[in-house]
């Protein structure tokens, strides 16, 4: 019994105090943010593209005209008929996200964009998507191929009960006259190479070709790897190169991996001093700028996150690691470069995103996930994430059962199940016990995912740095 007074009246001292905290701190007269309740009766309407994103979309174009299509979105089922526009919003909004985040997009005139049929999309009773409608991007003389345009798509709906989500910002690059100004194949699904760089060439990817189709077989070059670091006098996270990325970055290779229609993308990985799922929100913001600069400066496509070698993290911006400190550092870096990509290893703390961060679901700030060799591990990783956007079963080139993931049977299953992409690791002609399996698999990668035939020119440059 006098244990069970103590444990009463000691619950009451931590009422009475609790009590006395909040009275300090209780948030008076000011309105009560009422969005969260309306939530829950009302209908948000909003815009996704093609791959079902939300937020942002990236058009390379390479003709004069060039169709996109985008859809409204419920996110309930429509309790009625449900009639909206789709309209191309005021350049303020692009200027209001440069001075938000720290970009420099350049509007893209109105004349250059059309809505097809003034924008009119309807949602029928008991669904929550619209039939898709094509907005048409006109590219222009006076579009420099130099700069990043960018454009607002807003929704608007009289039906009672339906609210206008977050606007759709489109970005928008000019491509026209380039020799490749895209390597994507009909099937949509990506190649993805993730290259060492010690020892191979980023150029040799210029020698595999698709005969029926004449584009390149890769699609994505991911440079392994540049690493997360601390800078002791400058007190901040920074990227740091090894030798052969310096070389390449500071080389024309990347220039010429986009001559073909290839996209260049950076690894970032983990150090002794810090990893990727190791920041802080606050370090996570600085450390997403660094990113963007890093992209802007070298003319990269984006980044690939993968949580590995980091045993510590005593530096400041750090804290213990967490799936959702990765998740908050690949939002960061979305919102940073929106028109760029976000990839991640399908391993370690750098998947298992299952929360939204400020409203957005990870599948629309992480662009592409990609699996670990040979595994199938993919179901919900990510919250929100379709499978056009997961690469799964991927294959080790350095390692002598290569073969075996790039079989017939493995990529029909990526191409008939719905998923994006594939990736190669360690492709390089040095080995010659791997060279005829990694021969095989390019063939099968060529004719499985592709239906056309692998050419493969017989260049084989070597390093330089």
């Amino acid at each position: 019994m006098k244990n069970n007074r103590y444990i009463s009246l000691m619950f009451g001292v931590a009422c009475a105090l609790t009590t006395i905290s909040c009275a300090e701190e209780y948030n008076v007269g000011n309105e009560v943010d009422k969005d969260a309740y309306l939530a829950a009766t009302q209908n948000i309407a909003g815009i996704r593209n093609s791959e079902g994103k939300a937020l942002f979309t990236t058009v390379e174009t390479a003709e004069e005209e060039t169709a996109v299509e985008f859809s409204l979105s419920l996110n309930k089922p429509a309790s009625e008929v449900t009639d909206a526009i789709i309209s191309v919003g005021d350049a303020s909004i692009i200027e209001k996200y440069n001075a938000d985040h720290g970009t420099s997009y350049v509007p893209l005139s109105p004349e250059n964009v059309s809505v097809n049929d003034g924008g009119l999309v309807v949602v029928f009773e008991g669904e929550s998507k619209s039939d898709p409608i094509e907005v048409t991007i006109t590219t222009d003389e006076s579009m420099s191929q130099n700069v990043t345009y960018a454009f607002p798509l807003q929704v608007t709906s009289t039906t009672k009960g339906v609210h206008s989500g977050t606007d759709h910002i489109v970005f928008v690059k000019n491509c026209k006259g380039k020799k490749f100004a895209s390597s994507a194949k009909p099937s949509g699904i990506k190649l993805f190479s993730c290259m060492e760089t010690g020892s191979t060439n980023p150029l040799f990817h210029k020698s595999f070709m698709l005969e029926k189709s004449g584009l390149p077989l890769f699609d994505v070059v991911i440079l392994f790897s540049a690493k997360i670091v601390y800078d002791e006098e400058e007190c901040r996270l920074k990227i740091w190169n090894t030798p052969a990325i310096s070389g390449i970055i500071q080389s024309d290779v990347v220039q010429q991996l986009h001559d073909y229609g290839m996209k260049v993308v950076i690894s970032v990985l983990g150090s002794d001093e810090a990893g990727v799922a190791h920041l802080t929100d606050a370090a996570c913001r600085t450390f997403a700028q660094e990113i963007a600069n890093y992209c802007e400066a070298y003319d990269l496509d984006g980044v690939f996150f993968d949580d590995e070698y980091t045993y510590s993290w005593n530096h400041p911006g750090l804290t213990s690691p967490s799936t959702d400190r990765a998740a908050r550092l690949c939002f960061e870096t979305k919102m940073a470069m929106p028109d760029k990509m976000v990839t991640c290893y399908i391993y370690s703390r750098t998947y298992g995103f299952y929360k939204k961060i400020e409203g957005m679901e990870p599948g629309d700030f992480v662009d592409y996930a990609i699996s670990d060799y040979g595994s199938w591990d993919y179901e919900d990783c990510y919250l929100g994430m379709e499978r056009n956007q997961v690469a799964p079963c991927s294959a080790n080139f350095a390692s002598s059962y290569a073969r075996w993931t790039a079989t017939q049977n493995n990529l029909q299953r990526v191409r008939n199940e719905g998923f994006g992409g594939f990736m190669v690791y360690c492709l390089t002609f040095h080995v010659a016990d791997v060279w005829n399996r990694e021969m095989e698999s390019l063939r099968n990668i060529a004719k499985y995912l592709y239906d056309d035939n692998l050419v493969f020119t017989g260049e084989k440059p070597e390093t330089t740095w």
